[in-house]
């Protein structure tokens, strides 16, 4: 039976037992507390690099580059190697007559502190801007 200051069959106070629940508790909440702030900071770099892309893209199509010049690969996220799991797509909307309608990026990322959920932010240029094949 467990007392405050007898000992159990190993040892261990009752006090020793729950100052190492609270020192683990402690320790594993300010690591998702760090995990979650590196993935804010991930998100926003990445943020900032889809916008210049997309901007790029479309000063790219503005002045007659050819289409597949211009969006042929998605931008790389930031710094694959310290935040992996960072995953960016491109898809062009177009209509009839050859015109680009919207580019759009997004941007897939792990949600901090689960291995299987993700999370998205979908950056978008609309675009009215005849495609040079």
């Amino acid at each position: 039976m467990w007392r405050l200051r007898k000992t159990n069959e190993h040892g261990y106070t009752l006090i020793t037992v729950i100052a190492a629940m609270f020192i683990f508790g402690t320790a594993s909440f300010l690591l998702s507390a760090v995990m979650a702030r590196s993935v804010q900071a991930a998100r926003v770099a990445n943020a900032g690099a889809i916008a210049g892309y997309l901007a790029f893209q479309e000063e790219q199509l503005i002045m007659g580059q050819p289409f597949d010049n211009v969006v042929s690969r998605a931008p790389a996220p930031v710094d694959e190697v310290k935040y992996p799991g960072f995953i960016c797509t491109v898809n062009v909307s177009t209509q009839s007559g050859g015109y680009v309608k919207k580019v759009t990026v997004t941007l897939t990322y792990p949600v901090p502190g689960s291995k299987s959920r993700q999370k998205q932010l979908i950056f978008y240029r609309s675009i009215d801007q005849q495609v040079n094949q």
